[in-house]
């Protein structure tokens, strides 16, 4: 009986501590709620406080991301901050005249560097408005010294650490893994730098895409000494040769290459920030965060009558009405969209041109001197082929849009130039908007149209010089076939080719215009 007695008070223990305790959660899931409903004041003489260690900055996430964190997550969810929600802090704090400038703990922030650019720019903007950026940690990665950078005042922990030693890159190799378990990885690659696929038929890294990762670190890290030397007042090459040479290795040599201002701990930085808002040692300083001062901002919204839908889909996108992800069939019944037989994709003259060229082992341009594309009075010929446009506004922006079905007899996979920026499109409005056609894998392997927009960056070649050298020099020793139309900066425009023909046209502001095929 006694034991059946411990028996049952212990059952009895355990419910009336299961109820305590969902009491005490729900209250505090109702204190938290309450608390997040209140309004929320601003002290004067206060200071945006931007703790981003520890956070992953994605894009948008809720709008307490920055004062709960995960903490009402049940399965331990991970930390971020939400890139918006910081913007439109950064952007409340610039012009109210309570906050008087930005205390930033960035030190270990997870975000690559486009988000991180982004939200430096913010940080820039900020500053305008001449109030200050203190930045401290105890330690600070490449990505989060990048970040901070930007701040009048950088500060370090004495017993920490700045990581400036450039970006790598990490991959996992499965192909003993697959030996080991019997999996054969069925692959079909064209190109020696076709590195997707390398995970899974290699165990490390090919010299091609070893020497491709290697230039895209570089030019990543180039672009962010660049940005550190323009906001610290430090010559580039001075930071280049810190940089590779490694020398920041213990936390006074940050201060000796001027990475950072001065070794303090915390509370010491605690002093600067009081002095800098004229508060004597023991007074508290007033601090709001990103989501308390965002939600401020929001009732300064300017709101239009102007409205933009927005399909969020979520999964891979798949042909056919496959369940569980986004099938192509299923998202047109759901939206009303007419389906259509796939013989409506059908041309009877492709196909042929198809059959002619099939079992060659060659590809073949339809504007080469074989096609009837070159006889514009053939009407019984249909006209296929790149359609492209480069223009430029009345405000002097450069814009450049291309078309293609590509090339006839082309590879299973293949990807042309078009779609890819800087092969077969390009714009910058410092220089030229180009737009090309021909042997895409050429266009890919020169930059074709980059390369024409660097020639007149840095050689100072003109629209037309530029074109010339990319077409008739660069193309030609790769055997490239085609052309490019485009227009620079100052209107002027440019056609070159090397094949037998090419369709093109221009029309400018002053009504000139000309339509031509052949050279």
């Amino acid at each position: 009986m006694k034991f059946l007695g411990n028996v049952l008070a212990v059952i009895v223990g355990l419910f009336v501590f299961s109820i305590v305790a969902m009491l005490i959660f729900f209250g505090i899931i109702g204190l938290v709620a309450s608390s997040s409903e209140k309004e929320v004041t601003l002290e004067k003489n206060s200071i945006l406080h931007l703790d981003l260690n520890g956070r992953t900055l994605v894009e948008r996430t809720s709008e307490e991301d920055l004062v709960f964190g995960s903490f009402l997550d049940p399965f331990g969810g991970e930390n971020t901050a939400g890139l918006v929600n910081l913007k439109k802090a950064i952007g409340e704090a610039k012009t109210n005249e309570n906050v008087k400038g930005i205390y930033l703990n960035a030190g270990l922030i997870g975000a690559g560097q486009a988000g991180l650019l982004e939200l430096r720019e913010a940080l820039i903007d900020f500053k305008t408005s001449g109030k200050f950026i203190v930045a401290y940690d105890e330690a600070y990665s490449e990505g989060g010294y990048f970040l901070a950078s930007v701040a009048d005042e950088i500060y370090l922990n004495p017993l920490g650490g700045i990581d400036f030693n450039g970006f790598s890159s990490e991959g996992i190799f499965l192909k003993g893994f697959f030996e080991k378990v019997g999996i054969k990885p069925e692959v079909f690659r064209v190109g020696e730098f076709k590195s997707a696929v390398e995970p899974f038929i290699l165990d490390k890294m090919s010299p091609e895409n070893r020497l491709q990762t290697q230039y895209f670190l570089d030019d990543i890290n180039n672009h962010a000494l660049e940005l550190i030397a323009k906001s610290g007042g430090i010559a580039q090459d001075s930071l280049v040769r810190i940089n590779q040479q490694m020398l920041v290795r213990k936390p006074k040599d940050a201060v000796t290459y001027k990475l950072a201002t001065a070794l303090k701990y915390e509370d010491e930085v605690h002093s600067i920030l009081k002095e800098k808002l004229g508060l004597k040692e023991d007074d508290q300083i007033s601090t709001i965060n990103a989501t308390d001062l965002g939600g401020m901002a929001k009732s300064k919204n300017i709101t239009s009558s102007n409205r933009i839908a927005v399909i969020l889909a979520e999964g891979e996108i798949v042909d056919g009405n496959a369940d569980g992800a986004i099938s192509s069939e299923k998202f047109a019944k759901e939206n009303n969209i007419e389906i259509v037989d796939t013989s409506y994709f059908f041309y009877q003259s492709r196909w042929d041109e198809f059959i002619k060229i099939r079992d060659s082992k060659k590809i073949k341009l339809d504007n080469d001197s074989s096609s009837g594309m070159l006889d514009p009075f053939n009407s019984s010929i249909d006209k296929y082929g790149t359609v492209g446009c480069v223009v430029m506004d009345r405000y002097g922006n450069l814009a450049a849009g291309t078309s293609t079905g590509g090339i006839v007899n082309k590879d299973y996979n293949r990807i042309g130039d078009s779609p890819i920026i800087g092969a077969g499109t390009y714009a910058n409005n410092k220089t030229c908007a180009i737009s090309c056609t021909g042997h895409g894998e050429m266009f890919i392997r020169s930059v074709a149209a980059y390369d024409v927009s660097c020639l007149m960056e840095y050689k100072g070649l003109s629209l037309q010089a530029a074109m010339e050298v990319v077409v008739h020099e660069k193309l030609m020793a790769l055997n490239g076939e085609g052309g490019m139309i485009g227009v620079d900066a100052k209107g002027n425009t440019a056609m070159v080719f090397n094949s037998a023909g090419m369709y093109r046209a221009f029309k400018n502001s002053k009504g000139e215009s000309a339509t031509a095929i052949y050279k």
